[in-house]
């Protein structure tokens, strides 16, 4: 992996490089100096400029990326005492709490310096690119929203092995906390709607689909949502193509009642989508937030979320 040193040496070496190439420039004799001279020498000072402020954002990127080799490696072990300390007798789980707590405590830490960096490394013109090669590749506004909602899912990756322990701020329901959750995402990032515990599709305040339909977003009703009688709705919508950011709600066994809910991570384009979620099991086995693959005829619906500018 190339560290953060690595880039300021190389840049270094470039700026000392170009420097040298306009102080020779300013240093000719003669009367070919005239436009052309000043603007090469204008030309490799502005460069030189530019070039600092990538070197800049490429170091930042840089640390982000050693920074996650050490949380992933934090996260693993993490999940591995938590296995440990299921696994161990009542007696024997204090000793497990403390170094977990620890370990929280400074993957937290080290996450907080990752989306620090990669604040620091981002660029405008590279983000209004990607934003228009996503519309580009599709039509109208969806293909807009999935673009910028992109940005949304790869926020919520970083949360991935938390479990309820990490949002002390954040209710339950019966200990079940998949909407909490996922209502507390969406809040984070700017979505204007309350806090959920409900992962359903009634009339609820507390009910995430509910809520999000008064917020303005945008609701596909799919193959779940007919087995329970929905298939007339105007929402219903069963060819819609999941997109990045979606909140997906789940129907696990068509029995009249919704199940669990996530966001899309990305339609895998074979029937199934990639889901991020909360209150589900992880590779150690525990309730935490987890990357999962999922049948899209599970699926209740989706909705598009709004957020705020």
């Amino acid at each position: 992996m190339v560290s953060s040193d690595k880039v300021t040496t190389d840049a270094s070496e470039l700026v000392s490089t170009l420097s040298s190439f306009s102080s020779n420039i300013s240093g000719l004799d003669g009367s070919w100096k005239g436009t052309s001279h000043d603007n090469l020498v204008q030309k490799a000072e502005q460069f030189v400029s530019e070039y600092n402020a990538i070197q800049g954002q490429m170091s930042s990127f840089a640390q982000a990326c050693s920074d996650y080799v050490s949380y992933e490696s934090l996260k693993q072990k993490i999940l591995d005492a938590q296995y440990a300390m299921n696994e161990a007798s009542d007696e024997n789980k204090s000793s497990y709490v403390s170094a977990i707590n620890q370990m929280t405590s400074e993957r937290n830490r080290i996450k907080n310096s990752i989306l620090q960096n990669l604040s620091a490394a981002s660029s405008p013109k590279l983000e209004a690119t990607l934003i228009n090669a996503t519309v580009s590749g599709g039509s109208g506004a969806t293909q807009a929203v999935a673009g910028a909602n992109s940005a949304f899912v790869q926020s919520l990756m970083s949360e991935v092995g938390n479990t309820i322990s990490n949002y002390p701020n954040m209710g339950f329901h019966d200990g079940l906390w998949c909407a909490d959750f996922a209502s507390e995402m969406l809040i984070q990032h700017g979505c204007n709607i309350p806090r959920c515990s409900v992962a359903g599709d009634g009339n609820d305040s507390y009910d995430i689909f509910y809520a999000l339909r008064n917020n303005g977003s945008v609701v596909h009703l799919d193959s779940g949502a007919a087995t329970m009688g929905y298939g007339d709705s105007n929402e219903y919508d069963p060819n819609y193509t999941p997109q990045p950011g979606d909140v997906v709600l789940f129907n696990w066994d068509a029995d009249g009642s919704t199940d669990h809910v996530g966001f899309v991570v990305e339609d895998n384009g074979d029937g199934t989508i990639t889901t991020l979620e909360g209150n589900t099991s992880g590779d150690a086995g525990s309730s935490c937030v987890a990357v999962k693959t999922r049948d899209r005829n599970l699926v209740y619906g989706y909705a598009t979320p709004v957020f705020q500018a």
